[in-house]
């Protein structure tokens, strides 16, 4: 699963000045993230019931699974605001305006904290629920 790894979790860079190739461009980059991250949780969901099966524990690897969802799910929430900020140039919130820098900075922190968690985290986990298949 290391390819997986640095699928979900590696970035091309992002320069972009709001132009419609720009955009177009986080919105391809957008979309294939979404799919990698599809690809990667149906993949430890199908590890997950092999688990079952062979009578582990998957307590942990379920809350790690969840945890990893909703880390997809705010990096492709980012990428959305991403999008707006550079059709729009800013995106108003109750309390500022969002720079597509800031959005830009946010999405290479998640995407490193989801590298974080994977190759850690969730890696680990998987691993040892792993080994005690057959014992």
């Amino acid at each position: 699963m290391n390819s997986e790894s640095k699928n979900a979790s590696s970035s091309k860079p992002i320069n972009v000045s709001g132009s419609t190739d720009a955009i177009e461009n986080i919105t391809k980059i957008s979309t294939e993230k979404e799919k990698q991250f599809a690809e990667i949780e149906t993949r430890i969901s199908k590890i997950i019931e092999f688990l079952q099966k062979n009578n582990v524990d998957v307590v942990a690897l379920e809350n790690n699974l969840a945890t990893l969802k909703s880390k997809h799910a705010e990096i492709s929430n980012l990428f959305s605001t991403y999008i707006k900020a550079l059709n729009g140039n800013g995106v108003t919130t109750t309390t500022t305006t969002v720079n597509s820098d800031d959005i830009k900075t946010q999405i290479k922190t998640a995407l490193a904290n989801l590298a974080t968690f994977y190759s850690g985290t969730l890696k680990i986990s998987l691993n040892s629920a792993l080994s005690n298949v057959n014992q």
